[in-house]
């Protein structure tokens, strides 16, 4: 009982703390030739995990101990994910964005 409640105090700890070094650095779309940069889109419902704009990148998912856990090659610009981990706080990280999720 008392190791669960400390996993849930951590869990919601390491929920609440801000991400370092995700700020977001996007050039603006002009006709001088310089391209707007593409933020991949990262949507958690329950265990399904959507990637949207990131045809080529790489998936990974870290453990809050920093052990990659899973890595996918991401096939299409949308792609849907099942995951089939454990209950416990991860995060998500493809291209330059990262999201903390924790699953039940």
């Amino acid at each position: 009982m008392v190791k669960r409640l400390l996993q849930i105090i951590f869990c919601v700890s390491v929920l609440s703390m801000p991400m370092c070094g995700m700020e977001s650095v996007a050039a603006p779309a002009t006709d001088n030739g310089i391209a707007q940069v593409e933020r991949a889109k990262i949507t958690v419902k329950g265990r399904q995990v959507r990637v949207q704009q990131a045809q080529g990148a790489t998936l990974e998912i870290y453990s809050v101990t920093g052990t990659k856990v899973l890595a996918l090659k991401l096939d299409s610009n949308d792609e849907t994910f099942q995951l089939k981990l454990g209950r416990g706080c991860y995060i998500i990280k493809v291209k330059d964005v990262a999201r903390k999720i924790s699953l039940l």
